[in-house]
């Protein structure tokens, strides 16, 4: 995740890039657009199915 965030944000200075590292899931804050991009882990069964709007891709 570093060496991504620090490539992006060479890339793009105007970007403004915040990494929290969370034990819950933050898909009501994409939603609503509080944040832009939510990086799950899930050792678990699937996800249920992701809120209208949002798109889930395993990584």
């Amino acid at each position: 995740m570093a060496p991504a965030l620090t490539a992006l944000g060479s890339h793009h200075p105007q970007l403004a890039v915040t990494c929290l590292v969370t034990g819950q899931a933050h898909l009501r804050e994409l939603t609503i657009g509080t944040v832009d991009v939510v990086l799950g882990q899930s050792c678990r069964a699937p996800p249920a199915a992701a809120p209208r709007g949002i798109e889930v891709s395993p990584l």
